[in-house]
């Protein structure tokens, strides 16, 4: 896919420019590179933290790379709270025998310079560079996979819509070797799999999807019909996730504490009512557990029953708004990491009277429910906060793309987005 391209280079460049500041930097300072062997492995321990900082930036979204003015600014706060968290790497680990000050400061500029030289010649290469998407039908998900093309030039496709799949037709079209053909398979069926239609598409030169592959390989979710879902496959990544968390948790809980009881202090003194909230949700394999949360709502909130919270919530106190507007209210679900209910990485939980309703609104609901639910996950990077059936239908389609493809890397991307919304607010 032309956007995963575009993402590799963009990283592959980074990874170069950061290696040659280094090696601009000690030929500044020292008019030689026979340090390099003392800053090789400290340093590159700060590119990994500076990597992960710039993808939290959105700085390999390809939407984001534009020659703006927030695109600069964005770029450099980013290498200042790079350089910060470097000077405290070097300080916490003595063992790395090098000062950080001067050839950081060094380093830092230099990067500056020519990171933001790089990413402009980058943005404005990538801007002229298109391919183009056949499709094929008048399928739902084919004029959604149309919609966000068409709304979304800034991916590097350009879309050919054929409404009438006749041979003539198709024909035309592939003279024009399009890089992609995107056809629902149903449209010849009644001609036998190797139909003239059929044949056209294996010997073109173009790479053939179905609807449903490219709409999730394009739009990261998965379409809601019987035939879209395969259940994913075990790995070992997976199989020894639920320790890794476990310990990662307890180590969080003992780092925490301090914050944890002053947050619960806060919400007692400000509100009538206990500091930690207890609220049945439902797990893996539908089975129900009780959640832990800073409460956030005031005592009686659901004397009307449950229902879903809203963006503008009236129940919410002073201190709960700021709660949920920092993630900070979610610290407690640590608790349930250790216990083995949730996964920091997952479909959320919902409550059983939801679950009910919606699994008789909304067709493979329940698979959502073949894994364990998350503090953070896939849909809720993607998606804004859902209020109603339709939000639901949308998030279990981000959901489904997580159960079907969890592993370690989409794991990470979910939890350095999540990092990029408590911390900046935005997706």
């Amino acid at each position: 896919m032309i956007t995963r391209i575009k993402q590799l280079v963009a990283l592959l460049g980074d990874l170069a420019l950061l290696y040659g500041a280094l090696f601009l930097t000690l030929l500044i300072r020292y008019q030689s590179i026979q340090h390099v062997d003392a800053h090789l492995i400290p340093f590159s321990c700060i590119f990994i933290v500076w990597i992960i900082l710039l993808y939290a930036f959105g700085f390999y979204e390809i939407k984001n790379l534009k020659n703006t003015i927030e695109f600069g600014v964005l770029f450099l706060l980013a290498i200042g709270i790079g350089m910060i968290s470097a000077i405290v790497l070097f300080y916490l680990i003595p063992s790395f025998h090098i000062s950080p000050k001067t050839n950081l400061v060094i380093f830092s500029g230099v990067f500056m310079v020519l990171g933001l030289l790089w990413r402009f010649i980058f943005n404005t290469a990538t801007r002229g560079y298109t391919q183009t998407v056949l499709v094929i039908g008048n399928s739902s998900h084919g004029q959604e996979i149309l919609s966000y093309i068409t709304h979304n030039p800034h991916i590097g496709y350009v879309p050919f819509h054929i409404t009438d799949p006749s041979v003539e037709r198709i024909q035309e079209a592939l003279r024009n070797h399009p890089e992609y053909v995107v056809y629902d398979p149903q449209l010849f069926e009644h001609e036998g799999p190797f139909s003239t239609l059929s044949q056209l598409l294996v010997t073109s030169q173009s790479t053939s999807y179905h609807t449903h592959e490219f709409y999730e390989l394009l739009l990261k979710k998965v379409p809601l019909t019987k035939t879209s879902y395969t259940p994913p496959q075990r790995s070992f990544y997976l199989s020894i996730r639920p320790l890794i968390e476990k310990i990662i948790a307890l180590i969080l809980c003992i780092i925490l504490l301090p914050l944890l009881l002053l947050i619960y202090l806060l919400v007692v003194l400000t509100s009538k009512g206990g500091g930690i909230y207890l609220q049945e949700r439902i797990g893996k394999h539908e089975k129900p557990f009780l959640i832990y949360k800073f409460r956030t709502m005031v005592h009686d909130a659901e004397k009307q029953g449950p229902q879903f919270a809203t963006h503008q919530d009236p129940r919410i106190t002073l201190i709960g708004r700021f709660l949920r507007f920092t993630h900070l209210d979610e610290l407690p679900q640590l608790i349930n990491v250790i216990k083995g209910d949730v996964s920091f990485v997952g479909p959320r939980p919902e409550r059983p009277p939801f679950v009910s309703e919606l699994k008789k609104q909304i067709p493979l609901y329940s698979i959502r429910h073949t894994i364990h639910p998350g503090i953070t996950g896939w849909a809720q990077v993607q998606y804004r906060y859902g209020s109603n059936k339709e939000d639901a239908e949308e998030k279990l389609r981000f959901d489904l793309y997580y159960v079907k493809h969890q592993s370690f890397f989409l794991d990470l991307i979910i939890l350095t987005k999540t990092i990029k919304m408590v911390f900046f607010n935005y997706k």
